[in-house]
């Protein structure tokens, strides 16, 4: 037992030295990223529909290569993009929850992207990006309620937020003209929409 003991004492720096190793090797092992991760960029906050992206709402985070979405887009070319519909903190980013870079950019010649608020958020539930929707003005006057077709075939570009049950705002493109007509009438009367025919 002394024998034993007096090894151990003689030897205890090199000992010493072995765990001091072992730990350093442990450490780095449980940094390394797995073989199987990829990382990607995501969402550091939930995200209003129509929301324009800064440096401040994009992150990165580590997932299994497996369950990475298709088309993904860096977080080199995330800040000025438009995003066209809600998104959750730590939702990755692909092309499908982005508009173009700018409200404008890749429009044909003569449409705008306008704003239109709703009468109710049930007018907004269910509709894409992308979707062809028609805009219904319902205006009171001394014969009663009258029901039109403001626009046909407008282009949903983002969709109104869930949580803005009071006044939900559904972005559309348009002819200038018909932007107009919706800003002139969205004073006067109540506007809602509905899908229209793929024909549009």
């Amino acid at each position: 037992m002394d024998r034993l003991r007096s090894a151990l004492l003689e030897h205890r720096r090199l000992l010493a030295a072995v765990c001091t190793a072992l730990a350093v090797l442990l450490a780095l092992a449980s940094v390394r990223r797995p073989p199987d991760q990829v990382e990607v960029a995501v969402a550091a906050r939930d995200l209003a529909s129509g929301s324009v992206l800064s440096d401040a709402d994009v992150t990165t985070a580590l997932l299994p290569t497996r369950a990475a979405p298709q088309r993904l887009v860096a977080s080199d070319d995330l800040s000025g993009r438009r995003v066209g519909g809600p998104m959750r903190r730590g939702e990755p980013f692909t092309d499908a929850r982005l508009l173009a870079a700018g409200p404008g950019d890749g429009l044909p010649r003569g449409r705008v992207v306008t704003a239109v608020r709703l009468a109710d958020a049930t007018s907004g539930q269910g509709l894409r990006v992308g979707d062809r929707v028609e805009v219904l003005a319902v205006a009171t006057g001394a014969g009663g309620p009258r029901a039109s077709v403001v626009a046909s075939g407008a282009l949903v570009a983002a969709v109104p937020d869930p949580r803005d049950t009071d006044a939900p705002t559904l972005w559309l493109t348009v002819p200038r003209r018909t932007a107009l007509e919706l800003a002139r009438v969205g004073v006067e009367a109540q506007l809602s929409v509905v899908v229209a025919s793929g024909d549009g």
